[in-house]
């Protein structure tokens, strides 16, 4: 930079450093007789005042003499790094070659800034068909999970389309080839709809669509784009935004680029696209077709736009509409019910309080304001099944808080033909639903849709949802058609109170926003805009596949889960009525174990429970009566519980034996000889083994090696949970059941398995396993190998 100019005018550091020619400095007289060498420094670093003082342009501080602005340009750390980057700059700007011929080379100094994208895109194929359940959850392969998402697609595109772009404007910009090009480069990135941080359970599906993605991109640059006036800043990163939107757009037609925000260092420092997003919003465009009363709906929404300009493309505002004359029909009032059970509870002040201690409410801390204030609840039944264990109920990512699940508009979906022109096709009226949160489980959203259409049609009860969002319970939910759902905006509230708590991408005072390309067409947002405008193929196609899984959630997927919650309540029942059995008979191998676990329950020495393991066991006051009571009242009618021993065989120094080595080395005798004779011996009952991979098999256990662990459990009836850890060498656990009980079957990602004295192999690491009630006396050993802390 040259001290002498002021920093917006015509002698910039850009014009400085790219227009040698133009670069004399105003000198003062008085300095005519110095030195070339002072000089030089001279028309760098100061700016005369006056004839008796100069002043420092990186501080603007003024000295009496030329003397005292050297000293001040040597001690200062801050102006000293500023005039060594500018003395470098200009003493580079020519280099000459062997020939001695002028090599217009530039050595540009390189720091670092931050942009936020905002950008859409859609799925135009909708040429596959619906994801249909059948309750088969392991169809889904695990080389799936890696395949890219478009979101990713989009994303990474984004990231070297704009790196190109900066690359081209900077050469194009001062004509120049430099030797800084290959550095301006990506030194980071995060994007909000990505699970980098949240885990995979948070992973955005493929196919939806966004209108409001945000990629947060750490670059490197030249230091004197940064030095230049608001409007040299502003032109410069216009050129690189629509270069990198037309780069975009020529890889991926479907997708959009929006908007450029320059956040800069500091700002950008406390920023991140996922971790800082504190709400995301997405919308769901349901055709009302889907909905019972089709008739008495299409006539109330032909009355209510009578009116209307244009009511094709009309929003109907349908809680602020005041001009709606006929009330709309039962089976939205139904379906508002349904999405409105969807939403979390807001904790009331006092409860937070008195909260403080006890730590039972699950909030959704680290949000803005009232948001904070919402409560958690477990969505693993409505996350995607081939998660499996990652999206077990005592996995965090599955507790979500739902802001909000309410019909915000309606819209009338138009067929187009290839020419743009309306097609044959009937339109099709479409409810536009929003869901608000702190994000959402993979297919979290598509699920409550299709749980809500079927509770309006009562084809599943009222309550379902909430039954549905209970850690207790495991059932299958009915998924929605794809290519319907948006990513409409995500919120940055903290960041936003910097700018009167406007949304992060609107123009404000504080903020340097480049707008590229509107994100609105008509009032409807571009990604709405393009789903409500399909083709008419493709409307067709859509149209078939979403009445074969109307048809399907009617006469398959609803009276399944309608069967599934009747013999969960039939089981339920049964437990809690006195056994009406004679004494199960099993084989001899099995005496030992159960004589001592006998006793030491009689004895009433069962060990207490960890915290860890309690956490998954359901308490019985609630396994009991069903009660959701937070308390016990009065002694269990069972004793009940979990400790683990060690195989001192399988490795002598242990350091801390577990309690009960010490307590029961008997039953650490028996427990251990039971497993290896189960190894050795060919009649071991049904043993089956299940694993992710594969389907249920019959299995041996023959040439099992001894394991290290076994959980010791006494009537525990665990709820849908993950194993922590990972086996050391031994993949699987291998669980059996003792005792006389009836019910009491093992469910493995929904299937039941009955376990006593039947020994059972599973991937306990990776699939969602829980108890069913049982009733009578039920002892399980669970064999496994933890993963080495070496």
């Amino acid at each position: 930079m040259n001290p002498t100019a002021p920093r917006n005018d015509e002698n910039s550091s850009l014009s400085l450093l790219f227009s040698p020619t133009q670069q004399s400095a105003p000198v003062a007289a008085s300095t005519a007789a110095s030195t070339a060498s002072c000089s030089s420094a001279t028309t760098t670093t100061t700016n005369t005042t006056t004839s008796h003082s100069s002043s420092c342009s990186y501080c603007s501080q003024t000295f009496e003499t030329r003397n005292a602005l050297f000293r001040h340009l040597r001690n200062d750390p801050i102006c000293s790094l500023e005039h060594a980057d500018d003395h470098s700059a200009r003493s580079n700007i020519y280099s000459t070659n062997k020939n001695k011929q002028s090599d217009r080379r530039l050595l540009l100094s390189i720091v670092k800034e931050s942009v936020a994208l905002r950008f859409g895109y859609y799925d135009d194929s909708n040429n596959k068909s619906p994801k249909h359940d059948d309750g088969d959850d392991e169809e889904e392969d695990d080389d799936n999970e890696e395949e890219s998402t478009l979101a990713e697609t989009v994303g990474k595109v984004l990231q070297g389309a704009i790196v190109e772009s900066l690359k081209e404007v900077v050469q194009n910009w001062y004509d120049h080839d430099t030797d800084t090009l290959e550095k301006l480069e990506i030194m980071g990135s995060t994007q909000a709809s990505l699970a980098k941080l949240r885990r995979m359970a948070l992973k955005q599906e493929e196919g939806c669509a966004a209108n409001g993605d945000v990629l947060f991109v750490n670059l490197m640059l030249p230091k004197v784009i940064k030095k230049e006036s608001m409007e040299k800043q502003t032109d410069f990163w216009t050129k690189v935004g629509n270069l990198t939107r037309a780069k975009l757009k020529h890889q991926i037609p479907q997708a959009e680029l929006f908007d450029l925000q320059i956040l800069g260092t500091k700002r950008a420092a406390k920023l991140h696209a996922e971790k800082s997003a504190t709400q995301y919003i997405y919308h769901y465009l349901l055709p009302l077709s889907w909905l019972p009363e089709e008739d008495a709906m299409r006539a109330w929404w032909q009355s209510s736009s009578a009116d209307d300009v244009n009511p094709t493309r009309q929003a109907r505002q349908f809680h602020q509409n005041k001009k709606l004359k006929n009330k709309p029909p039962d089976s939205l009032r139904r379906l508002k019910e349904a999405l409105r059970s969807a939403e979390s509870e807001k904790a009331s002040p006092e409860q937070i309080r008195s909260d403080h201690k006890q730590h039972k409410l699950r909030l959704a801390t680290g949000r803005f304001g009232a948001l904070a204030a919402r409560s958690k609840r477990p969505w693993h039944n409505f996350a995607d099944p081939a998660l499996k264990g990652n999206a077990s109920p005592n996995n965090e990512p599955v507790w979500r808080a739902v802001d909000k699940a309410r019909i915000v508009d309606f819209f009338v979906e138009t067929p187009l033909k290839q020419d743009g022109q309306e097609g044959e096709q009937e339109e099709r009226m479409v409810a536009i639903i929003e869901f608000r949160g702190d994000g959402f489980v993979k297919e979290q959203i598509r699920r409550i849709v299709g749980s809500a259409v079927a509770m309006t049609h009562s084809w599943l009860p009222p309550d379902f949802i909430a039954l549905a969002t209970n850690g207790d319970t495991a059932i299958e939910t009915p998924l929605a058609p794809p290519n319907r759902l948006i990513l409409s905006t995500v919120r940055y509230h903290f960041d936003e109170l910097q700018s009167n708590g406007r949304p992060f991408f609107e123009t404000h005072d504080t903020r340097q926003i480049v707008q590229l390309a509107p994100s609105e067409v008509d009032g409807i947002g571009w990604a709405m805009n393009a789903l409500l405008e399909r083709n008419e193929e493709q409307a067709k196609l859509a149209l078939e596949n979403e009445s074969m899984w109307l048809k399907g959630l009617s006469q398959e997927i609803a009276p399944r889960i309608r069967t599934e919650l009747l013999e969960q309540g039939k089981v339920v029942a049964s437990s809690k009525n006195p056994m009406n059995t004679s004494p199960f008979t099993y084989s001899k191998l099995y005496y030992p174990v159960l004589s001592e676990l006998r006793r030491i329950k009689s004895l009433n020495i069962w060990p207490e429970t960890s915290v860890a393991r309690s956490t998954v066991i359901l308490r019985q006051d609630k396994a009991d009566d069903g009660s959701d009571s937070e308390h016990s009242s009065g002694t269990p009618s069972r004793q009940n519980g979990s400790f683990t021993i060690v195989n001192p065989k399988v490795q002598q120094n242990w350091d801390n034996l577990p309690l009960g080595n010490k307590l029961f080395p008997e039953l650490v005798e028996a427990v251990f000889d039971l497993e290896s004779n189960l190894a050795e011996s060919e009649n071991t009952g049904a043993t089956h083994k299940i694993t992710v991979e594969e389907v249920t098999t019959p299995a041996s256990l023959q040439g099992r090696q001894p394991s290290s662990h076994c959980a010791v459990n006494c009537n525990a009836q665990f709820t849908p949970h993950v194993d922590s850890g990972r086996g050391a060498g031994q993949k699987l656990s291998m669980i059996v059941g003792l005792g006389d009980y009836v019910g009491g079957e093992l469910r493995v990602e929904g299937d039941a398995f009955d376990i006593q004295y039947k020994p059972l192999v599973f991937d306990g690491w990776k699939l969602r396993h829980w108890t069913n009630p049982f009733a009578g006396e039920r002892f399980s050993l669970v064999y496994f190998t933890p993963e080495s802390k070496d």
